[in-house]
């Protein structure tokens, strides 16, 4: 995911309604803002892979996004914790 695209991420959040977050187990008092997450987000993205907090990917159809999924608590040659929402 580009840094151009994260706000597909971050607006899937905090666009969510309260009982989905619950759902997801998410508390929305715990999301950071849409601005802290976007530059967040730009400065992991320039670091090298094998130091990101987390990577994401955008899942597309017919060059449109459908989706995206989310790996963090990354330790190269281990399984990361992954999460996909479509």
């Amino acid at each position: 995911m580009q840094p151009a695209e994260v706000g597909l991420r971050v607006d899937y959040f905090h666009d969510s309604s309260d009982e989905h977050l619950r759902k997801l187990g998410v508390d929305r008092a715990s999301l950071p803002t849409r601005e802290a997450w976007r530059a967040s987000y730009a400065a992991d993205f320039v670091r090298p892979m094998a130091d990101r907090e987390g990577v994401a990917l955008v899942w597309e159809l017919d060059g449109r996004p459908v989706g995206f999924s989310s790996a963090d608590r990354i330790v190269f040659g281990r399984r990361p914790s992954c999460t996909s929402i479509s």
